[in-house]
């Protein structure tokens, strides 16, 4: 059977099914059958647009290392520090050391060159461990707070909106920012295309809705989305003026920027 655009069904899930795996492979360290970790790049240009369903992965992580604690008798900040924990470990810390190098690089150089400079040493400096640490602390504080007004099931749900939905920043970055530089994961990666990045969003959206509209709400939801969004554009602007595109460091920023403020806007969106 073909769909209108020609392409049969069967062809539509197999292409779907390797984006799946092609996301999950790249932005996460869970398991895959026949995992070769080779990711070719025009495929991760198509791939983009299941970013979320590799959020969704970590999220499902996240939570149930949440639900577990809480579970056996934990008190709700001892779980909420897990379920941070869990997330980091699934996916080898990947966006926070993109958010430490960005954060390092943007506010200790002067000039473009300077700041790229300072994002490629693998040293983390002053500024980025600041940035990580209070990262870290508004993630363990917004979902202890979430649970207080929430209970248990919201707040995975929760956290996997999260998750899913922040995944689509970095999708954003790099389909309106050209790389920053020449070389590098940005420019080797290349630009998602329309066609991508739009699913991307669409699923995003969607994932949040089925989620977390449960849990908390449509207006809720609709907040939590509009705020993770606004971060976005606000990293977007930042990267653009400072320099004048993007790296695979300003995208896992850009995932922790949606990945809080998504979930701050959560807490302020249940009631007390």
């Amino acid at each position: 059977m073909a769909s209108e655009d020609g392409h049969s069904v069967g062809s539509i899930v197999t292409g779907w099914a390797a984006d799946i795996a092609t996301s999950v492979g790249f932005f996460t360290r869970l398991p895959l059958i026949g995992d070769e970790r080779k990711v070719e790049l025009p495929e991760l240009r198509r791939a983009a647009r299941a970013a979320p369903i590799a959020g969704i992965a970590v999220g499902i992580v996240s939570a149930l290392a949440y639900g577990g604690a809480i579970w056996v008798g934990l008190t709700t900040l001892v779980a909420a520090i897990l379920a941070v924990a869990a997330a980091i470990l699934v996916t080898g810390a990947l966006h926070e050391d993109g958010l430490a190098d960005t954060v390092d690089g943007l506010a200790g150089g002067w000039t473009k060159k300077a700041r790229l400079e300072i994002m490629r040493d693998s040293r983390i400096g002053t500024y980025g461990s600041l940035a990580l640490g209070l990262a870290v602390l508004l993630r363990v504080a917004a979902i202890a707070g979430i649970m207080g007004r929430g209970g248990l099931i919201a707040t995975m749900l929760v956290i996997v909106s999260a998750e899913a939905v922040s995944r689509a920043a970095p999708i954003w970055l790099m389909w309106r920012l050209p790389p920053a530089r020449s070389s590098g994961a940005a420019a080797s990666a290349g630009q998602p295309t329309d066609s991508a990045a739009w699913q991307c969003f669409i699923l995003a959206g969607i994932i949040a809705f089925l989620l977390m509209a449960t849990a908390a709400g449509v207006l809720a939801t609709m907040f939590a989305l509009a705020t993770a969004a606004l971060a976005t554009l606000g990293v977007i602007a930042l990267s653009r003026r400072t320099l004048r595109g993007q790296t695979g460091d300003v995208a896992g920023a850009s995932q922790q920027a949606a990945l809080i403020a998504f979930l701050l806007a959560a807490l302020a969106a249940l009631p007390v």
